[in-house]
C-alpha cells in the first residue's frame, strides 16, 4: 500500500504524460530511467491488471534499489571500454576508438571533479571567513604551479598545455562560485582511493572469533558422540 502511494505521488509530481522523467544533475541517470520504466509499468497495471500490480511494484522497487547500488552507475560508469592490447598493426581502429572514447569520458569526468573541488574550497572559505575575498588570479597561478610540479622531462604534457587547460577551468570556478551557494557541486573519488586496509584486519578478527565460537559449540557434541559410541561398543562386547 505504501509503495503504491509513493508511485502515485511520483507519477503525479515528476512525470508527464509521455512517462519521461526530468532528472536533476545530481541524480544518477540510470536510476531515473529505471524509475521511469517502473512508472510506465505501474500505469499499465493500474488499468489492466489491478490484482497483480502490488507484486510487480514491490519487485520493481527491489530491482531499482539494486540497480542504483551497482558500481557501474553514476560516477563509476566509466570502468569499461579501455584496452591496453591495442596495437598500431591492428587491421581496424575499433580497439583504439573504444579506448579513446573511454579516456574522453574519464578526462571530462576528472575535469568536472576538479572544478567541483575548487568550487567547494571557495565555498568553504566563504562560510568560514566573513571578510573573505577570493583572488582567482592567484588561485589560477597556484594551480598552474602545482600541476607543473608533476610534469616530467620530455613529457607529452608540457607547461603550455597546463596553462591552456588550467586557465579556463579556474575561470569556470569563478563563474560558478561568485557568491555563497546553497547546493555545492558533487564529486566522487575512485573506489580504491578510499579503501581502508583495516577492513581486512577486522574481517580476519571476526572470522577467527566465529571459528572459535563454532569450535566451542561443536566440541561438546563431538564429546557426547564419542561417549555414546564408546558406551555402545562396551554394551556390544558385554553381550
Amino acid at each position: 500500500m505504501y509503495l503504491q502511494c509513493i508511485l502515485v505521488f511520483i507519477d503525479k509530481h515528476l512525470f508527464a504524460e509521455d512517462s519521461l522523467l526530468i532528472c536533476k544533475p545530481r541524480i544518477s541517470r540510470a536510476i531515473c530511467l529505471h524509475i521511469s520504466d517502473i512508472i510506465s509499468l505501474y500505469r499499465y497495471l493500474r488499468f489492466k491488471m489491478p490484482s497483480a500490480r502490488s507484486v510487480v511494484v514491490v519487485f520493481a522497487f527491489c530491482v531499482a534499489v539494486a540497480c542504483g547500488q551497482t558500481f557501474e552507475t553514476g560516477d563509476n560508469s566509466t570502468v569499461r571500454g579501455c584496452s591496453s592490447h591495442c596495437r598500431v598493426d591492428d587491421p581496424t581502429l575499433e580497439c583504439w576508438d573504444k579506448t579513446l572514447a573511454f579516456f574522453e569520458r574519464v578526462l571530462l569526468g576528472q575535469l568536472r571533479h576538479y572544478i567541483a573541488v575548487q568550487i567547494n574550497i571557495d565555498q568553504w572559505h566563504r562560510r568560514h571567513d566573513h571578510h573573505y575575498e577570493m583572488d582567482f588570479e592567484k588561485v589560477k597561478q597556484n594551480a598552474i604551479v602545482s600541476m607543473e610540479a608533476h610534469l616530467e622531462e620530455e613529457d607529452l604534457v608540457n607547461a603550455t598545455t597546463v596553462e591552456a587547460v588550467m586557465g579556463p577551468m579556474i575561470d569556470r570556478v569563478k563563474d560558478e562560485s561568485s557568491e555563497e551557494i546553497s547546493w555545492v557541486p558533487h564529486f566522487s573519488c575512485p573506489l580504491p582511493c578510499e579503501h581502508r586496509s583495516v577492513v581486512w584486519r577486522n574481517l580476519f578478527i571476526a572470522s577467527m572469533v566465529l571459528n572459535v565460537c563454532l569450535a566451542i559449540a561443536v566440541v561438546p557434541f563431538i564429546v557426547q558422540m564419542v561417549k555414546h559410541d564408546n558406551a555402545h561398543a562396551s554394551e556390544s562386547l558385554i553381550r
